[in-house]
This record gives C-alpha cells, structure tokens and sequence, in this order.
C-alpha cells in the first residue's frame, strides 16, 4: 500500500486534540452481581441470549484486540477479562480515561436510576481535567413526580415497596407548595386538579434544573417508549393518559412512563423551558436495546416538534442509525438541529462506522457535529469509543482532502470542532482545549505536501536554523517555495549553499579564527530536518526547521554485504565533519551499534529577563520559587506563561518552571527525550523564550554570570542510560557504590569522572562561563542521595552524577553538597527494595554558552569510554557532610583533581587527552579549540568596560529603542530649564546692581565673583523646580518596559502621579538641590573668573573675544562636574531606589539616571553627564543582588555615601568621569558662546531701540 503523505498529519493532528463528550453515562461501583449487564454488552445492544453471539461481531473482535494492546495482555476475550480483573476500579479508570485524552463529560445519570451501585457524577471528577456536568433525563423527572403524587393519594401498605427515583425530592417542591399539600378527599374524586398540579410541580422542575450551572442539557428517551412522533397533545388526552398511568401504578407501583399522550405533554413541556433558558435538548435516536420500536425511532418523526420549537436546540443522538442521513438532513435545513455521532462507537463494525460518518458528512454541516462516547457501566466504553471515534474521524477526512473537498487545515479544524468545539459552544461550557499545532508534526514530505500543507497553514518562510560552534543560532530564511524544492525527488540542490568557514566564525566579530583549518573557499549545503520543522507560535507566518551541514557531493559510500543480502539500498553519506547536529549523530549511532546503548536526556534552560536598559536592570528581584513571581500582570509571569504556551504549541514538553534564586531568573524543565531529539527541543526552547521576551519588550539572556552578587545561570542536563543485552546492565556495580547500580552504570560514571577537566572546554566554554564558578575549587566527588522524583521510570539502567564543589574563600577549602554551582552527584528514585533503586544522573556544569550538541556529544563520548574500557570508580561515596572533611580525608576518598579554572585551562585539558580527536574528529577538534582561543585572546585584548556589552549582547536579544527611553521627557524640559537658569542667573545679579549707584546698562555693572557664584548657586535652586521631575519621570521609564517612544515618558508621568501625587515628581529633591545650588555657583563662577583672566572684551563675541568664551565656557563645564560628581551619584541611587523599593538598589554613574546638565545626547542643558557606555562599573551596581546578597534600602545620604564606599571603595564616587568631562567641553563651550551671542544681539536690539 502506497503510503499518504497525509496520513501521519492528520493523524497526530487529530491525536492532540481533547475531547468534550457530550453524551455518556455513569459507572458502576465495582461489585460483581448477577444483575450487572455482562462485560460482552459494552461493544453490542444485543441482550440475553442474543448477547452470547455478540463475541462473533466485528466491533467485539476489534474491541478485544485494542483493550488486549491496552491491558498488555494475549488477544483474546479470557485474557482481556482475567487483566481487567486485576485492577481495581480506580486503577482501570485511570488507565482509560487517561489514554481517551477525553477532557469533559457531559452524563446522564438517569440510565441506573434507582440503582444503589451507581457512581455519582462527581465520583468521575478524578479521572478528568474539568468537572463533570449533567444530563436531566425528563421523563425521569416526570416519573418521579407523578411518583411522589400518587404516593399522597392512594393508601399505602405497610409493606409496599416505593419505585422513587433520585429527583422526586427536587421535584415536588414547586414554589410556595407542596407537593400534595393541597390533596384531600376532594382531589382524590377530580383528576383533573392532579393534572393542573402535575403540571406546575414539572415547570418548577424543570426550571430549577434548567438554572443549575452543573446542568448542560435535558434528554428524552421518547423514543423507546412512545416513539418521536411527538406533538403537544390535547388537554383531554392528557386526563386520559393520567388516569391510565393512576391505575398502573395503584395496581402494581410501576412508575414506568408509557403513555404516549403523558410523555409528549412531558416532552414538550421540557422544550418550552429548554428554549427559555437556551438549554439543549438532547433525543435518543435510532437503534437501541432490543425493547425499542426502530420505525417510530426514526428522527424524520421529530420535524414536527423542531418547526414548533424554532429556538430550542434538539441534538439528534447516536447518528440516528440506522437513519444517519435523515438526521443529517434535519441539521442540514434546520438551525436548531444538531447530529451527535456516540454509540456508533463501539457498537459497529470499523466499516460501518466510517460508513456512517460518511452519510452524515453529505449533508450535515460541520460545525453542527458532535462527538461522544455513551460509555456507560465499565470504563472501557470510554477508552474503546474514543480510540475508534478518532481513527474513523481520520479515515474520513482524509477521504475529504482526497477528493479535494477539504484542505489540509479545513480537515485539522473540521477535527478540532467536531470532537471539541461544536460541543463547547453548544453547551456554552466555555472550556479551552489544548493548543494544536499541526506544523509540529513529523511529514514524510512530497513537493506538493509541503507546500500545500505550510501554506494552508499560513507559513510564509522558513527559517533553516544551525548552531555555530561558540552556541550561536543563526539561520538562513526561505520561502515556501524554495524548501518544498529541496525534497523533489532526484533534486540536485538539497539545501542552501553555505560556506564551510560558517563553523569557524568568532563570537565577537564574525570573522575566521586564526588556526582553525578554514578559509572563505568550500561549501556545504544546509539541508533542513523534516522532523524538526515547526511552525513559530511567536511570528505565525514563520516556521522553523533546523538543518545539518552536508557536503556537496559524496564523501563516503558504503556497501555493507548484510544490508545489500537484506534488499536494503546502500548507505550515501554526505556528512560534514563540523556539523554539531552530524557529530552527536554519529557518537549515538557508535553507541547503539557497539554497545547497544539507548540514552534519555533532559534540560533545565535557566534564562535571566532583562529591562531594555543598559547596564542592564533585572525585571525582578523575588526569591527562589517566591509566588510573588505569579502575581496578577507581572513581566516575569506573562513571560513564562507565553513561553511554556508556546513550546506546546511546538510540541515540547514542560514538566514544570518557576522563578530562580538571580534576579530576573526563570527556569524551565522540559522532559526526556532521545539525546538529539532532546538538543533540537533546546534549542527551539531558548528560541522562543529569546522571542518571547523581545515581544514584551524584555531581553533574556543564557549568559553565565550577568551579575558579579547573584547566582549564575546554567543549562542542567538530566541523563539516562539503558542496554538490553550488555551483561554490565544486568551485574551489579561495586559494594562502596549505590545498592541497585548496574555496573554500566558505574563504568559510564567512571568514564566521565576520568575525562572531566577536558570535557568542561565543551561545556563551560565561555570566559564567563569561568566567572560563573569563580572563588571555587570543583573538586570530582562521588555521592549520592535520594531524589525527589524519578528521571526515567521505564528502565532500572540509569544513572544521575553531580559534581561537588568547595569555596576557595575556606582556610581549608571544604566540599558541600549544598553547594548551588555543585555540578555533579549520584541519586536515586525510591523503590521497595535497595537493589531495585532507579538511577539517573544530573550534570551542573553545562551553561547556555555551550553548543549543546558538540556538549551532548562530548559527555556522551567520555561516558562511552569507561564502558568500553571497564573503568571503575575508585573514589570511596562520601557519607558525611562534604563541607566538614578536611584534606586529609579528601585524600583517603580519593577526590584528588579539580575541574579547570579558566577557559585556557580547560582547553589544554582537552589538547592533552586523545579521547575527543577520536571521538568527534580532528578537524572539528582543530576548529572549536581555534575558535574558543580566538574568543578568549579578544576578551583579554579589550578594555574591561567593553566585555559586559559584548557579552549581553551575544547571548541575549537587544532592543534598539530601549536606548532611547526617556528622551521625551529631558527633551520636553530642556528649553524650559535653560530658560529658568538663565533669568535666575540674571535677575539675581540685576538684585546685586540695584544697590549700587545707578548704572546706565548691565555691561557698565561688573559684579564681584562672590555675587557670580551666589547667583548661580540661586539659578540652580530655581533649577531645581524642573529638573527633579524631568528626572524622575526620565529615570522611569528607563527602568520599565515601558515603550521607547514619547509614549513611555507620558505613561511614566502618569504612573507617578497616580501613585504618589505631586509630590512623586519631587521624590530625592533635597539631593538634587545638594548637587545643583553648589554645583551651579561654580558653574558661573568658574566662566566669569575665567573671561576676566582671558580678557574678554565685555559685551562681544567677534574677534579673539569667540576662542576666549569658548575655553572659559568649556572649562567652567568641567569644574563644574567635578565639584559636583560624587554627589551626583548618590543622587543617581537614592532616586532609583525611590522609584524601585524592590528593584535593584545599588545603582552607579552609569545606571539610566538623570544628570543636571548633560551632552546634547541626552538633551541637558549645560554640561555632559557620565558615559552611558556599559563599563565595569555597573559590578555590584546596578545589577540586582539575589536574595541571599539583597541590599537593604538607603537610609538617606550619609548612609548612601557610608555603604557606597565601604562596597566599593572611592573609586566608586569618579566611576565614569572621564567621557563626562571630555563632552563636558565641548557642550558648554558651545552653549555659553551661544548664549553671549544672543544677549549681544538683544543689546544691540535694545539699544536701537532707546536711539529712536
């Protein structure tokens, strides 16, 4: 059989999807009785002895061989029986229920009413995601009515046995009466007042239940007892049917309701409120047990009731079969008519039951489609009719696709609605299924497929996407287009051409590395993986498909005798030495041929979210696993959740994610999968998280150590192995180490242990990555303890290592487990007994610098070893606490080595142990230690000030725009400050002349330097009232997410004054006036003084005069700035702290504070403030201290200036100065000469003036 491209998409599209059934009913309690319908009727309606055939059906046969592959048992009913047997009911529920996916139930309990053994709908609440609601199953109401009637009427005996089934307490309560309360003698002689009071307790009835919220719809069963031949029946009718059913019930206490006037009366009744309310009702239709009259079941019968009741909504059930057309045709002319499809389901053969979605797809519209299961009494109903509902709702809509009737996204969504939606807006449940992402699936792709299937799901482009060698992703961008191209048969051009020299660039400035065996000339191809393609939940027009590097012709053939003998084609290979993807395929398929080893592996993806400012400010500073990480519309938890929506969208899996020790830190576990499966969803999990965060204005960052006082951030890989046929799986490891280990186990341990010091050049590849773990000595310790939870439950060969490490600050540098950078240990799962323990084992000292794959393949190939080789692990288990050894017994446990402390440390680790070049290649070896050399020598050769920005810019996302935020503000404030100084300055120097003899002009007035310096520091008091709230507001919005527009300034004004008043806007002033009064006064102090000593002719600017204001002007800009520095940056950290109690509180120079006079950057106006270049300043400033190393509040000044130095010592008060007073020069040069050229020409202007 050909196979279809669209069968494995439509498939596990329609796998993923929930289902909502709208139609079951309740289990029974697990008591084997003679009355319990036998297990054979879950799969056909025969009953009695026409139930003994049932075992010779189709539908049983197929029942028996899919619950046979549930149970894990032989395939045949003996065996199903004897395994089902096994399990408690609990057990067997929970089993079922969770393999059907099914999300909601909607129940008719009314089906065992009266039955003791019947579970209550609740009791099914455990096995579900959402609560379970109810069907009212009218005539049930009605017979419990008349039930609860006629008890009031007729005398009973003290023996008589009541038939009062579960409503009639709700029943016979109408309002403002009770039921029979009003009966005498009189009512027994007049039927006709039971019939008034019939119907008023069956209105209240059916009200009460029609506004519970736990009940969905109403049901009629009219069709086993009178048929659907349903019309409202005349008042006389009715008083006939009454009194018939009085007497059934007086001679034999049978409640059963059969009278076909009564039930239509009942029937129509229940219509009239279910429209009322806008409450389905739901009629059962078509074939049934053997007591039903198929004609009258017929739902062409229900036409009359569906034109007389226009707005309620009747659902047709169980496809009406054998009538499913005639019930498409109802939902196909009718608006208020719907088709539910259970029971089909298990009850037919598999063709039948694609027959009979057939005829309801020629009519019935789709979206008018409902699904359920009518499982009923044993839970296997459910799982059965869920599994065959989904594999015919397949079958049929690739027929659709077919035949051209639906598109491929038409068929996902037509699925998506008919076993999900439909029913949810019917029902008006307003549930929320899983997401679908149809992209996420593996396609066995044809030209037409792909592109057929990317565009009917919007794509647009492909990103072909590699990881280089220093862990940087990068892609090439393709339409549809061309990647459909590359999979036609026979084509030439697999992929995108891309030159070799691609895994050879550097980190820090994309060009070759010296040494690593690449020039510009040789290409690959960059051939995308099928299996890895999804579509991007982020930038929906986009997907994503990571390649492998692939030469351009064929470098290697093999013709094997055993696969040629097995018919097999022969093996064309075209890899590409330094291919990470290519090399950690080849250390696994060494590892399965040579060893018949599997492994599973799982990440921890840390990640640090970072405000759009630089230096860079953590979005939070909560504490490990703090809830305050999830309160309402906080940055951190809009994130997270979008992400971990996001990866389900791609299908990868997050077992669990929380809030981190670093400020700003998040972590995310995603589960095991196989080792390069597992690569490929770590690097699609640090993609989304990267876009995530642009999208909400938010950089993250992999970088290992972003702040010197915080935790570090790491990439944790979780790792087991299992090998079914090496004979170290099954013996047991040595007596010193863990009870249950395998000694595959142990020699993969030992493999590691032995080639730690070079592996860590792969894993910890990065100068930082050196920072992360700096102050420590990593010394190889064994130990092991008990885990929390289970990696791999599937197999007892597994195995968790974790480094310990010891703190260089120690007189005697001592081991502890508690160590947060310890990167390796031993642990296990509990089980019954020690030698059944399960072990796996977690590697610490991996970080988002690495190239996961080259990692992946380097630990793997270091483990392997000591497989191959037998190693053993000498080292003894240390069984006290690591941090109280000493020396001596470190020594006498065998932890002699520590990991390397450098990069240059690891890589000659790595130069010096042969066991990589075999492994993964001399040339790939060759190029990543050229490459990690580059790097390294580039971060030696900069200025320091220079590596953080490089850095955070390599592993995170930056935001242009945030560079620019709180411009508007300065910008707004600038014409108005200067105006303000300005007149200040004049009008107190005007108070000076006026008490002197009358002058004749201001220039004729020279004032002392004592009066310059009092009316400067006057200006700068005045000064003071503008510019304490363009910084705040300035200060603001650089530290939020907010836009980088002059929308972010407005809404941080807004903010302010929201949250504290006016007085927000003057929070820190009394700093500010401290800074700018003194700061101000040598301000114009230092120009005058210096025009007098230069000579400048008052009152020009021509001539030598323009030179001469420009150096007084410039200079008086630096004196100025250095008076007043140090205070400037106290005043920079009280008012951030004022802004951000929480946020970080050691804030510098350079932290994105507002400076009184500033360069024409920033838009002050007079003199530069400090370089807003990252420099090394920002240490221990503004990056947010974790909670362990949290900096309590400034008390005021003194304590800001005490703390500040007793941190940082005083360089910290001239951090920065440099590039301030360099453009504080030229600034003020400027702005002075402009300003005596103005005043000159007002003179000029005055003096015309006064001349007329």
């Amino acid at each position: 059989m050909a196979f279809n491209p669209e069968h494995n998409y439509i498939a596990e599209a329609i796998a993923q999807i929930p289902l909502l059934d709208n139609h079951a009913h309740n289990l029974l309690e697990a008591i084997a009785t003679p009355h319990d319908p036998p297990l054979e009727s879950c799969f056909s309606e025969a009953r009695g002895a026409a139930l003994a055939d049932s075992v010779n059906t189709l539908p049983h046969s197929l029942a028996v061989r899919q619950l046979a592959k549930l149970l894990q048992c032989e395939e045949d009913w003996a065996s199903v029986k004897k395994a089902r047997d096994l399990l408690s009911l609990e057990a067997l529920s929970r089993l079922c229920f969770s393999r059907s996916n099914i999300q909601c139930i909607l129940m008719d309990d009314g089906l065992a009413s009266g039955n003791e053994r019947t579970l209550p709908l609740e009791w099914h609440d455990q096995f579900l995601p959402t609560s379970t609601k109810r069907i009212v199953r009218v005539e049930n109401v009605a017979e419990g009515v008349l039930a609860t009637l006629w008890d009031h009427v007729l005398p009973l005996k003290e023996n008589d046995v009541e038939e009062v089934p579960t409503d009639a307490d709700i029943a016979a309560s109408p309002p403002n009466q009770k039921a029979g309360s009003s009966l005498d003698a009189e009512i027994l002689r007049n039927i006709s007042t039971i019939l008034t009071q019939f119907q008023t307790i069956i209105l209240h009835a059916f009200g009460t239940f029609a506004r519970s919220n736990n009940v969905a719809a109403f049901k009629s069963i009219a069709a086993y007892r009178s048929g659907l031949n349903i019309s409202m029946p005349l008042r006389e009718s009715v008083f006939k049917d009454l009194h018939a059913h009085y007497e059934q019930y007086a001679g034999s206490r049978v409640v059963r309701l059969t009278q076909k006037a009564l039930i239509d009366f009942v029937v129509c009744t229940a219509l009239e409120v279910a429209a009322e309310f806008n409450l389905p009702m739901q009629f059962h239709a078509g074939f049934g047990d053997n007591d039903i009259d198929l004609f009258s079941a017929n739902p062409i019968h229900l036409k009359k009731v569906i034109e007389r009741y226009p707005s309620a909504k009747i659902v047709i059930l169980h496809a009406a079969y054998p009538y499913a057309r005639e019930a498409g045709y109802l939902a196909s002319v009718h608006p208020n008519v719907f088709v539910d499809y259970g029971l089909v389901h298990p009850m037919v053969s598999k063709g039948g039951q694609r027959n009979i979605l057939k005829e309801l797809f020629e009519l019935t519209p789709l979206n008018k489609l409902l699904f359920s299961t009518d499982g009923h009494t044993y839970p296997e109903t459910f799982y059965v009719a869920a599994l065959q509902a989904k594999e015919s709702l397949k079958e049929v809509l690739l027929d659709a696709i077919k035949n051209e009737e639906l598109t491929i996204r038409q068929a996902i969504e037509a699925a998506r609605n008919i076993l999900f939606e439909n029913a949810n807006k019917l029902y008006k449940l307003k549930l929320t299924p899983g997401p679908i992402n149809a992209s996420s699936h593996g396609i066995s792709f044809t030209p037409a497929a792909v592109h057929s299937h990317l565009r009917d799901l919007g794509i647009q482009y492909i990103r072909l996407t590699w990881v280089d060698t220093s862990n940087i992703h990068r892609c090439r961008v393709v339409s549809v287009d061309r990647f459909a191209a590359f999979f036609r048969e026979g084509a030439a051009i697999r992929g995108v051409s891309l030159t070799k020299a691609a895994m050879a660039l550097v980190l820090n400035y994309d060009a070759i590395a010296p040494g690593a065996g690449l020039d510009a000339t040789g290409e690959v191809f960059l051939v995308p993986d099928p299996k890895t393609l999804r579509k991007l939940p982020y930038y929906p027009t986009h997907a994503i498909c990571l390649a492998d590097m692939q030469e351009k012709e064929v470098k290697v053939v093999k013709e094997e005798a055993a696969k040629e003998a097995a018919g097999e084609v022969k093996v064309v290979e075209y890899e590409f030495p330094l291919c990470p993807r290519t090399v950690l395929r080849r250390v696994l398929r060494q590892a399965k041929q040579d060893l018949d080893i599997n492994f599973l592996i799982g990440f921890e993806t840390e990640v640090i979210f970072l405000r759009e400012v630089f230096p860079p400010v953590a979005i939070d500073d909560t504490l490990y696993g703090s809830t305050a990480s999830w309160h309402a519309n906080t940055v951190g938890s809009k994130i997270a959740d979008e992400v971990v929506d996001s990866l389900a969208q791609q299908r990868i899996k997050v077992l669990q994610f929380h809030s981190e020790s670093a400020p700003g830190q998040f972590e995310f576990v995603t589960g095991p999968l196989s080792p390069l499966d597992a690569v490929d969803a770590l690097v699609l999990t640090r993609e989304t998280i990267h876009n995530v965060a642009a999208k909400h204005g938010v950089k993250a960052t992999l970088l290992p150590k972003p702040f010197p006082m915080s935790a570090g951030t790491a990439s944790h890989v979780h790792m087991s192995l299992k090998s079914s046929s090496s004979p170290a799986a099954s013996t047991k490891a040595s007596s010193h180490l863990p009870p249950g280990l395998t000694e595959l186990e142990a020699q993969f341990m030992a493999g590691i242990l032995k080639h730690l010091r070079a592996l860590c050049a792969f894993t910890l590849p990065n100068v930082n990555s050196y920072e992360r773990i700096a102050g420590y000595y990593t010394y190889i310790i064994f130990y092991y303890s008990n885990a929390d939870i289970a990696f791999h439950n599937t197999s007892k060969h597994q195995l968790r290592l974790i480094f310990l490490a010891a703190r260089s600050s120690f007189t005697n540098p001592c081991i502890s487990r508690r160590d947060s950078e310890a990167p390796l240990r031993v642990a296990f799962s509990p089980a019954t007994t020690t030698a059944t323990r399960q072990y796996n084992f977690e590697l610490k000292c991996l970080d988002g610098t690495a190239n996961p794959y080259l990692a992946i393949a380097a630990i793997l190939s270091a483990g392997l070893d000591g497989v191959r080789n037998g190693l053993k692990v000498e080292m003894q288990n240390c069984k006290v606490d690591p941090a109280s050894i000493t020396a001596e017994q470190r020594r006498e446990l065998g932890i002699t080595e520590s990991i390397p402390k450098s990069i240059h440390d690891s890589l000659a680790c790595l130069k010096q142990d042969a066991l990589f070049e075999k492994c993964l290649g001399e040339e790939l070896l060759q190029c990543f230690t050229a490459v990690k050399e580059a790097e390294a020598k580039y971060m030696e050769d900069i200025p320091e000030e220079a590596i953080e920005e490089r850095r955070l810019t390599k592993f995170s996302v930056v935001c242009v725009g945030s560079w620019f935020k709180g411009m508007t503000s300065p910008v707004v404030g600038v014409a108005g400050l200067n105006a303000i100084i300005f007149a200040s300055y004049g009008g107190i120097l005007r108070a000076f002349e006026s008490r002197r003899p009358p002058p004749s002009s201001l220039h004729s007035f020279v004032p002392s330097l004592s009066q310059v310096y009092i009316a400067g520091a006057g200006a700068g008091l005045a000064c003071c009232l503008v510019s304490t709230p363009t910084e705040i507001v300035k200060i603001r919005a650089q530290l939020t997410s907010l836009p980088t527009s002059g929308e972010g300034s407005l809404r941080a004004a807004k903010e302010i004054l929201v949250k504290r008043g006016l007085i927000g806007f003057y929070q820190g002033g009394l700093v500010t006036i401290i800074r700018d009064v003194p700061g101000y006064g040598v301000y114009f102090y230092g120009y005058e003084g210096l025009k007098r000593l230069l000579g400048v002719t008052p009152g020009s600017t021509g001539g030598s005069n323009t030179w001469k204001l420009l150096i007084a002007g410039g200079t008086a800009g630096v004196m100025s700035w250095v008076s007043i520095y140090p205070i400037d940056v106290i005043k920079s950290r009280l008012q951030a702290q004022v802004l951000y109690p929480a946020a970080p509180t050691r804030s510098s120079t350079q932290s994105p504070s507002f400076h009184f006079r500033s360069s024409i950057t920033n838009l002050q106006p007079l003199t530069p403030a400090p370089s807003s270049t990252v420099s090394k300043a920002y240490h221990g400033a503004i990056a947010t201290p974790s909670s362990a190393d949290a900096v309590p509040p400034y008390k005021g000044i003194i304590d800001c200036a005490v703390r500040s130095y007793q941190a940082e010592g005083l360089r910290v008060f001239a951090r920065g100065i440099v590039p301030t007073v360099v453009r504080a020069f030229p600034v003020n040069s400027v702005t002075f000469f402009v300003y005596e050229a103005i005043m000159e020409m007002l003179r000029a202007v005055e003096k015309q003036r006064l001349s007329r």
